[in-house]
């Protein structure tokens, strides 16, 4: 039975977050303007980005857990176990801050070579016949870019959880993408499986990426990859965090991933080994074992070891009064509760403006799912004229009631106490397969100008 190739530690060390990170900022954010930004912090970054520099410490420092370690049963070769377990120990003694993974813990408790994660599994088809819809150009490059962008979405909009949370007192599990969508909420790790395996299916370069990010500590990624080309040999290779769904270049010194570790793909793991440890300073040529160091060596063929990932997975089509019914319920809810909260003060309620945001809602999710920018809304313009407003849309993936409650509330739109002012409320949600839902919640006070 082998021991899980975590290390324990026990050192003291000092707890200091530094960097500047790209802010969420909603996708319609009245009554401020975007100043240029000469300095180019991210050369993809939409120019309304919005940038926070930030440094914590903690002194005196911390003393850190100790690791779970536990001793398990596996189903694989030993003599691929005690590979694992030596690859590890070598490149952790060597580089101890940087997240290198050979063994992952399945839902049965049993170790399983990490690459056996990672298999092509197709979309739901609703996301590919998305992506073909009319207004999309209809080339092979951007019909799969499109798929891509959609599967980020769809992905991202499974509710998170720890482990900790969901596996109390056990160590990290990973659990297979049908799993995942059985239970609809994981961690990173399963967000960035699914999402490099929807990527694997049209045939992108696509790897499991772990390493180091702010705020989520030991992480998981994902890495695409284009044909380098004679002026750039990497070719373009962007970063994708699958809890967000957003991409970055992995040129980006301000991307959230600080450390890189390795690289997992269908038949190998690839550590790094080169000096720097943050994406924006590596190389990511895998053919250069002095750069990233295979787990089987160039020539050695690799044992034959099947995914554990099922053939394709299974979408429960997602019941549609259902969601009509949902929708009603947290529309009732948040009214209720706005006026609740204003309890001192009388809260009118602005149908028509309602409305206007009721139409704008689908079509900022249309632009969330298909990575495009938001253009001036004209009708937002309409009521600007008679009114001046204040308040933005809140998108979110669904858990329940209670959390969307709580959304709303955190945004203060319901502390304004001017004289005539009144509220603009609209709710949708967007249904995708198997009960993954896209919450929107347009908030709005109103105050009819002069």
């Amino acid at each position: 039975m082998p021991l899980s190739p975590n290390r324990t530690t026990t050192a003291t060390t000092l707890l200091e977050i530094e960097g500047t990170f790209r802010a969420d900022v909603p996708v319609v954010l009245l009554g401020y303007a975007h100043e240029a930004k000469p300095w180019s912090p991210a050369l993809d970054a939409p120019a309304s980005s919005t940038y926070v520099s930030f440094y914590m410490t903690v002194e005196p420092g911390l003393q850190s857990p100790e690791v779970f370690r536990a001793r398990c049963d596996s189903s694989e070769p030993p003599q691929l176990l005690q590979q694992a377990e030596e690859w590890q120990s070598s490149f952790e003694s060597r580089y101890p801050r940087r997240f290198l993974k050979a063994l992952a813990m399945d839902a049965s408790g049993k170790w399983v070579f990490v690459p056996r994660f990672l298999r092509h599994l197709a979309p739901p088809q609703q996301l590919m016949d998305s992506a073909r819809r009319p207004g999309f150009v209809e080339d092979a490059s951007a019909t799969a870019k499109d798929i891509m962008a959609l599967a980020a979405r769809f992905v991202s909009l499974i509710p998170t959880l720890s482990d900790s949370v969901l596996f109390p007192g056990l160590c990290d599990i990973w659990n297979t993408c049908d799993q995942f969508l059985r239970v609809l909420t994981g961690d990173e790790e399963e967000h960035a499986l699914l999402l490099c395996n929807y990527f694997l299916h049209p045939g992108a370069e696509a790897y499991l990426l772990l390493g180091s990010g702010i705020p989520e500590g030991q992480t998981a990624y994902v890495l695409t990859r284009e044909h380098s080309s004679a002026r750039n040999r990497d070719g373009d290779v962007r970063i994708w965090n699958a809890v967000t769904g957003r991409s970055y270049s992995a040129t980006d010194s301000y991307g959230p991933l600080h450390s890189a570790g390795c690289l997992v793909g269908t038949d190998n793991i690839w550590a790094n080994v080169q000096k720097h440890e943050h994406p924006s300073r590596l190389s990511y040529n895998l053919s250069k074992s002095s750069q990233w160091k295979p787990f089987f060596a160039k020539g050695k063929v690799p044992p034959t070891l099947d995914s554990v990932q099922p053939s394709e997975l299974l979408y429960e089509p997602t019941d549609n009064s259902y969601v009509s019914r949902l929708q009603q319920k947290i529309e009732y809810a948040l009214k209720e509760s706005v006026m609740k909260w204003r309890k001192r003060f009388r809260t009118s309620w602005n149908r028509y403006a309602s409305q206007v945001l009721r139409k704008i809602l689908p079509r900022l999710e249309s632009m969330a799912s298909t990575s495009t920018s938001t253009d001036d809304i004209q009708e937002l313009s309409e009521i600007l004229t008679s009114y001046k407003m204040s308040g933005f849309p809140l998108s979110m993936s669904f858990t329940d009631v209670e959390t969307v409650i709580e959304g709303v509330l955190s945004t203060g739109v319901h502390l304004t106490e001017s004289r005539n002012v009144e509220f603009a409320l609209a709710v949708h949600i967007h249904p995708y397969p198997s009960v993954v839902l896209a919450i929107w919640v347009y908030i709005a006070a109103l105050k009819r100008k002069s």
